[in-house]
């Protein structure tokens, strides 16, 4: 039977989030469903962004190509939005530039926060693609926060693209024409790199990021109680119109 919200609180737990002009976002913990947010002084403005809904990585020397996590279908539980996994553990390591990271949102996006949690040692550059409805096409634009000296996933950051506006939802297993391929449906991002990643190349967690800037207003010194639907929502954003702030979340779980 689904749960009603709000319903009775089973665990609690907070963080800070500095703000300031330049976005801020964080995802929501998993198995959360609540969270009261507050900040003192500094107006802000917050974006609940869409949800990682499948995480799957295409190793093209493998005979079994579509890499699960263990017992699982699909890295999902391991990397997004905020997960308590393992990250991708091994299967990134010595990525080969055949070798791919496929990520589902809900809805389209304008990019993903990358936690990384075994930084690449070696020059690389990342490519980005979308699923148009007939084939993937290079994104436009392409931003990558986690390169430093020429090797991608090199450090936490964002990578961010132009919106697209000819973005197809749909499944992995119709896109890709491969029985064995996912088919978990939504908005599809391949990620990819043009040189080999090193030995121990692991990404711990990631999120989405809103391709809308029209944010919510909230004032400075109230507290704003949300209940998220996870199917949808997987993390939060925010901003303030100048000067610099401190957000901070309580995040609650619920009754499941």
């Amino acid at each position: 039977m689904s749960a009603y919200y709000p319903v009775g609180a089973t665990r609690v737990e907070g963080e800070t989030v500095g703000t300031s002009t330049t976005r801020a976002s964080v995802g929501i913990p998993a198995a959360y469903h609540q969270a009261i947010i507050y900040q003192a002084s500094t107006d802000f403005r917050l974006h609940l962004n869409p949800a990682v809904l499948d995480v799957v990585y295409y190793d093209n020397s493998a005979t079994s190509k579509w890499v699960s996590a263990g017992s699982n279908s699909s890295l999902l539980v391991d990397v997004s939005d905020r997960s308590t996994g393992t990250g991708t553990g091994t299967v990134m390591d010595s990525g080969t530039t055949t070798d791919r990271l496929y990520i589902c949102f809900s809805e389209p996006v304008t990019g993903l926060y990358v936690d990384v949690k075994a930084v690449n040692g070696n020059s690389s550059v990342l490519a980005a693609h979308y699923y148009n409805g007939s084939s993937f096409a290079a994104v436009s634009s392409l931003s990558d926060g986690t390169i430093s000296s020429g090797k991608t996933l090199a450090q936490d950051g964002e990578v961010t693209f132009t919106a697209i506006t000819d973005w197809r939802a749909g499944s992995l297993f119709d896109q890709v024409d491969d029985r064995s391929a996912p088919g978990t449906n939504g908005y599809w991002l391949r990620l990819s790199w043009g040189s080999a990643l090193d030995s121990d190349t692991e990404i711990g967690n990631l999120w989405s990021i809103n391709k809308d800037t029209n944010r919510g207003y909230y004032r400075a010194n109230q507290e704003y109680l949300f209940s998220f639907d996870r199917r949808a929502v997987g993390a939060l954003e925010a901003v303030v119109a100048s000067s610099t702030g401190t957000l901070q979340i309580t995040w609650i779980r619920t009754v499941q």
